[in-house]
């Protein structure tokens, strides 16, 4: 009887920390500028980044400083999220709209980056699930 005890508290333990672990994961980035979660953008490649707009999660905010005052930019959404007319928005430092991808509403306004850091903000409604936005960067 003390065993099975022992064992249903130490299993409502374990439970109860990978609760705890996925409340921490949600949401992935914060919503603001001043959260944005950093993300690494290499030269001359496509970097991906995975996240999840959950049930109580309807903006994330991104941000890189590797990319420098004149790269090249170009932020894509892919299709899954891009359908359910979630949008990926790219600012420069100064919080200047570069790029918008979202179903219906696309905006292309410049691909330069003027001011550090790169800022992509993912934004559509509450649950609308995962999502994986690409930056390609070229110096």
């Amino acid at each position: 009887m003390k065993t099975s005890i022992r064992t249903i508290g130490v299993a409502l333990l374990v439970l109860s920390a990978f609760v705890g672990f996925a409340a921490a994961e949600s949401p992935d980035a914060g919503s603001t500028w001043s959260t944005a979660k950093p993300f690494t953008a290499d030269d001359g490649v496509y970097t991906f980044v995975d996240g999840t707009l959950g049930p109580a999660d309807s903006v994330d905010m991104w941000k890189s400083t590797t990319p420098d005052v004149g790269d090249t930019l170009y932020v894509y959404l892919n299709s899954g999220a891009y359908n359910k007319g979630v949008a990926a928005e790219m600012f420069d430092g100064n919080h200047a709209l570069m790029q918008r991808v979202k179903k219906g509403d696309k905006v292309h306004n410049d691909e330069t980056l003027d001011a550090e850091p790169v800022y992509v903000k993912v934004s559509g409604s509450s649950g609308d699930g995962d999502y994986t936005f690409a930056l390609s960067r070229n110096v």
